[in-house]
């Protein structure tokens, strides 16, 4: 896999030793790793007897937002705040049907396939370095996308050294991208379009919000 970038977020810490690819709260990033979705399997994990008794599509989404609160819960109140418009707006792109669907997939299910907004990362190359910060971050498979709330006052002369020199070692591409701390600040200016509007094209079956095996495959896209 060669080198690869080593994750932590949420409440976790960077991870030693061997990490696996995607868990609750660590993630391993390089140039082979696909997009990190809402229905990647590992971010979330609740027994799969649990799974299997939620019929209901709407309490999927729930299972979805109830773990990403989890996440967040602790941190400032604009991620959090932006995750739960974020998870909004996707139940507006993809409403649950009003009556229950014939087929195992249905379209609304790409509601799964959105991309997964890892909130407080905690970032490194190696073991040992002063990680690189941010409020959220994403990860589409191309590049990995940094969002910070307000301006670079926020963090030390160290943390804005430390994402300086990941952005140049990294390797993967990644982006900057700077969010307006305002609450009615529009979801395109916290989240980059692109972002928003990545599970509009995916392919069913996208699965619901985990995968029970690791061999279902990633949702293509259109």
């Amino acid at each position: 896999m060669g080198r690869a970038l080593q994750i932590a977020f949420g409440k976790r810490r960077i991870p030693g030793g061997d990490a696996v690819a995607l868990r609750s709260g660590h993630a391993v990033i390089s140039q082979d790793t696909p997009a990190i979705c809402l229905n990647s399997p590992g971010w979330l994990t609740p027994p799969p007897d649990l799974i299997m008794a939620m019929q209901s599509r709407a309490l999927l989404r729930e299972l979805c937002r109830d773990g990403l609160a989890a996440l967040t819960n602790g941190f400032s109140a604009a991620p959090q705040r932006a995750t739960q418009r974020y998870l909004e707006d996707l139940d507006a792109r993809f409403p649950v049907p009003k009556e229950p669907p014939f087929a195992l997939f249905e379209a609304s299910d790409r509601f799964f396939a959105a991309l997964l907004p890892m909130p407080a990362p905690k970032i490194v190359i190696e073991a040992g370095e002063t990680p690189a910060e941010a409020d959220l971050a994403v990860w589409d498979g191309q590049q990995l996308t940094l969002i910070s709330f307000g301006d670079e006052g926020q963090y030390t002369p160290r943390q804005r050294t430390a994402r300086d020199d990941l952005v140049a070692r990294a390797p993967v591409p990644m982006r900057l991208h700077a969010a307006p701390l305002r609450r009615d600040a529009p979801l395109d200016d916290i989240f980059a379009p692109d972002i928003l509007t990545w599970a509009t094209g995916a392919r069913l079956p996208v699965f619901g919000p985990i995968r029970l095996s690791p061999f279902q495959t990633e949702p293509t896209l259109v």
